[in-house]
């Protein structure tokens, strides 16, 4: 049998696993998710290639974080942000109600700063991961903000997965 043949198999069993885990993670559930897209999206859509880490994150993000749940860990985000536990206690018609307004934020939102107090404190990180992923969110400007997440998971998954075959290779010598 080739040698390719194990390989391709582990790869793509592992892209099955790492997709299913990017789809069904909750929107904002991956460890400061929020900041790192806050970060990308300065960097892709205003054209910064070091985002100020005390600059606020764009208009959709903040209200996003007021609509959908949130994660436990930012349960100190004031109201009307709810837990993923409060966000399921509220009566269907006030879950759907926020639900059509987070499907309905305008696109302009991604462009104009939020007022509150959020910032793009992610930005301390070095920028080479904000750089690569850019061009994809550029790219999908025009998507809404859940289909945008997305992408950037499944580039992000992408790249992680070529660990799978980098290590294959280093095996073999």
């Amino acid at each position: 049998m080739p040698a390719w043949r194990p390989l391709a198999f582990v790869w793509f069993c592992g892209l099955i696993r790492l997709s299913f885990c990017a789809a069904a993670l909750p929107l904002w559930e991956g460890y400061d998710e929020w900041g790192h897209f806050a970060v990308i999206r300065a960097t892709a859509l205003e054209g910064r290639l070091l985002a100020s880490r005390d600059a606020p994150v764009q208009h959709d993000v903040a209200a996003s974080l007021e609509l959908a749940p949130v994660p436990w860990e930012l349960r100190y985000l004031p109201k009307p942000a709810l837990t993923q536990d409060d966000f399921w206690l509220l009566t269907p018609a006030e879950r759907a109600a926020r639900e059509l307004s987070f499907a309905s934020m305008p696109l302009s939102w991604s462009r104009e700063a939020s007022a509150g107090s959020l910032t793009q404190y992610e930005a301390q990180h070095p920028p080479l991961y904000y750089w690569l992923m850019a061009p994809f969110l550029l790219a999908a400007q025009s998507w809404s903000l859940a289909a945008q997440v997305m992408l950037l998971r499944f580039v992000s998954l992408l790249i992680a997965s070529l660990a799978i075959p980098l290590v294959f290779r280093i095996a073999l010598d």
